[in-house]
């Protein structure tokens, strides 16, 4: 890789924690996540929604960088990027959180709502990453 793209990691991190605000959100999965996850709207309100939230970004800034790492070059381009990201976001991450919920017990739908999230996040990363090459 010749550089890195800061540019296009920040764009990608700011896409993937824009998607997970719409994506958790009530017009989205709320309700379903709430009850796969048995949390109540009670127990969301006490959380620090600032710390939340700037916690949240710099974990997509630290994956789009890390994602970047693996797919920076000349020859990956928009496609390319969001296949790259697809494999990464459903091949590892998605797959490994199934790992985790068949031994702690999670349901179906709490894999599919996080690993739905994270595998078209990591798709969005990547078409970005791929494309502002």
């Amino acid at each position: 890789m010749e550089s890195l793209n800061v540019w296009a990691v920040l764009v990608a991190a700011i896409a993937m924690h824009m998607l997970g605000a719409i994506w958790y959100s009530p017009i989205m999965f709320a309700k379903a996540w709430m009850q796969a996850c048995a949390l109540t709207e009670q127990q969301l309100a006490q959380a620090n929604m600032a710390k939340l939230m700037l916690g949240t970004l710099l974990l997509c800034v630290l994956m789009a960088f890390n994602l970047a790492m693996f797919i920076g070059g000349t020859d990956v381009n928009w496609q390319l990027g969001a296949l790259y990201g697809l494999l990464a976001g459903f091949g590892w991450v998605t797959l490994a959180l199934l790992l985790l919920a068949l031994y702690e017990q999670r349901s179906w739908r709490y894999v599919a709502i996080n690993g739905g999230y994270l595998s078209l996040g990591f798709t969005l990363m990547g078409a970005i990453i791929g494309a502002w090459q």
